[in-house]
């Protein structure tokens, strides 16, 4: 006949669990400082990896955006011109921009190209986002009249609500291109060795 089992008790739970424990501690080495150090450097790396192709495909999207804008633009200088008189602008400012505007986006487009004046382009990109969405709202709410859009290649297909639209979510991307890019110089700073 086989003996009976008794039922353990949580005392005898408790002390099998504390014996595990610490065995498993004795058998497994205790991590060191250099292999913490190098765990959180992988992570920063991973990360900082992670912003930088970002910030990549931010500044591309802006690139494509502002070079589009511009050379559809001049491509279609003509029809271009004879939109923008009908704009509610004074006369001065039109023959100005009707010359600049391509110009500062082709500007804007090839210092965000440039990685040592990315920040300006992008600093330059939200500024013209921001504009051309006041701009926008100003059109929608009639305070112009009826005018029609100066944009040019396939933007200009866009009603003005469509316009709203494209310039608040490419405004949003600028604003977080700038975001990323000034977060991940101030990481590459601090992680610089100083020279002494």
């Amino acid at each position: 006949m086989l003996p009976v089992r008794k039922p353990a008790t949580a005392e005898a739970i408790y002390r099998y669990r504390q014996e595990r424990a610490s065995g498993c501690n004795e058998m497994q080495p205790q991590a060191t400082v250099a292999d913490a150090g190098r765990r959180c450097f992988i992570k920063l790396k991973r990360s900082h990896m992670k912003r930088s192709m970002t910030i990549q495909i931010i500044c591309t999207l802006l690139i494509i955006l502002w070079v589009y804008a511009a050379l559809s633009k001049l491509f279609d200088f003509s029809v271009f011109a004879a939109q923008l008189q009908r704009q509610p602008l004074p006369q001065w400012s039109i023959a100005l921009l009707k010359w600049s505007l391509p110009i500062i986006e082709l500007v804007t487009a090839v210092l965000i190209c440039i990685q040592e004046s990315r920040y300006l382009g992008l600093l330059m990109s939200t500024g013209l986002l921001a504009v051309f969405t006041f701009y926008v709202v100003f059109a929608l709410s009639g305070a112009f009249g009826d005018i029609p859009c100066s944009c040019a290649g396939l933007i200009a297909t866009l009603h003005w609500k469509g316009h709203l639209l494209f310039n608040i979510i490419f405004t949003g991307i600028s604003i977080l291109g700038i975001y990323l890019h000034k977060h991940t110089d101030d990481m590459a700073v601090k992680r610089r060795p100083r020279i002494i």
